[in-house]
């Protein structure tokens, strides 16, 4: 089954529980807000799962991506995505002018500009997937609204029944504790300096430029954020392979162990790398599945440059658990665009400046559910 068929099926079960959740008179905010999140972020995966395999489809038979344009609240895609390059180059016609304007007045989002395209969103999802994220590590939802809150249960599974006397009373139980997780979106924002003399280029030119860059910038935001929460965790100092094995063994729920990963930078991976037996034999493993990959003691490294995930003096970071549990990314899914060659100087350099905006919110969930490490590397390795 194609993994879109698998989407569509969860998208008419949500919309299935969606419907029985209106006709529930007792139905909360936070359960509609869920089944809201749960439906727009399904369709959300089922769109580029679509277009993936459009992709994929057109490389294995050799036939170009069809160029359709789509019609949505009454604004051709197309026409929409013209008009925005055209406006963008400062040669927008009343027409052009007139397509941005009705599609701004078909959001709910009242911060105004140009929105981007969605093909153009699309293609930078696409290009995002090109560079190395910590995003595709943690979990995402999308949300549709500025603030909101999910709650987990805690320790339901260490809580057994009280043992009942034969024809004895059944107490009730205590009841489930919740902790509640508010995420409130908040704003991100650069400004690209566009030379006119590429405005003046052709609009595919001018289209994967704006791409790269927002691609590269919505990465280095996104990873940023998540290594700073991560930056908060307590930091346990190990000395070797046993201390690793300490963490999956012993620090870490057994559920949780069996699916962690190993994340660590360019130093804390050289140090792995060295780490041998007593038989001289290395003790980092090939992954089957990807012989790009190393794994230890079962479980995949996934390594990232020390720019991004920063070492401490001498000491490396090793983080090891499941962060789709630990850390939640609360994606608003709008960027927007404003663009000038008048002000903020760009009139006396020639320029036409873009400033692009989104919106996102990265908050704790699980903090049990992963650990963080750290190896002194100039220690001698201990095996």
């Amino acid at each position: 089954m194609k993994l879109s068929d698998t989407i569509k099926q969860q998208l008419k079960a949500a919309q299935g529980k969606a419907t029985l959740l209106l006709n529930k008179n007792d139905a909360t905010i936070e359960e509609i807000n869920a089944a809201n999140s749960e439906i727009d972020g399904l369709q959300a995966k089922l769109d580029l799962a679509l277009k993936n395999e459009e992709i994929e489809n057109s490389a294995r038979t050799g036939k170009p991506l069809p160029v359709a344009a789509t019609v949505e609240n009454g604004i051709n895609s197309q026409a929409y995505e013209n008009a925005f390059y055209n406006v963008l180059r400062n040669k927008g016609s009343l027409e052009d002018r007139g397509i941005i304007q009705n599609a701004l007045s078909s959001t709910t989002d009242a911060d105004g500009g140009l929105l981007i395209p969605k093909d153009q969103r699309t293609a930078i999802i696409e290009l995002k997937r090109q560079y190395k994220s910590l995003r595709n590590l943690v979990s995402t939802e999308s949300v549709t609204t500025l603030t909101g809150t999910r709650v987990i249960e805690q320790d339901a599974e260490n809580t057994p029944f009280e043992e009942v006397a034969e024809s004895g009373k059944i107490k009730d139980l205590a009841n489930p504790k919740w902790i509640p997780i508010a995420y409130s979106i908040k704003k991100y924002g650069g400004i690209l300096p566009i030379p006119n003399t590429l405005l003046q280029d052709n609009t595919a030119n001018l289209q994967a430029y704006i791409n790269k860059w927002f691609a590269k910038k919505e990465i280095a935001t996104e990873n940023s954020l998540i290594v700073a929460l991560l930056n908060t965790l307590t930091k346990k100092a190990i000395t070797g392979i046993d201390g690793i094995k300490d963490t999956l063994n012993e620090d870490l729920d057994p559920a949780i162990s069996e699916r962690s990963v190993v994340v660590t930078n360019q130093t804390g991976f050289n140090w792995l790398d060295k780490l041998k037996d007593s038989d001289g034999n290395y003790l980092l493993e090939k992954d089957p599945t990807n012989p790009t990959k190393k794994m230890i003691a079962g479980r995949t490294v996934e390594v990232y440059p020390n720019k991004i995930l920063k070492n401490d003096t001498t000491k490396a970071p090793i983080i090891i658990g499941d962060l789709k549990e630990a850390i939640v990314l609360f994606d608003r899914q709008l960027m927007t665009l404003k663009s000038t060659d008048v002000g903020a100087g760009a009139f006396e350099n020639d320029l036409t400046k873009v400033r692009g905006t989104l919106r996102l919110d990265i908050q704790k969930f699980d903090t049990d559910a992963v650990v963080f490490l750290q190896i002194d590397t100039e220690s001698v390795p201990a095996a």
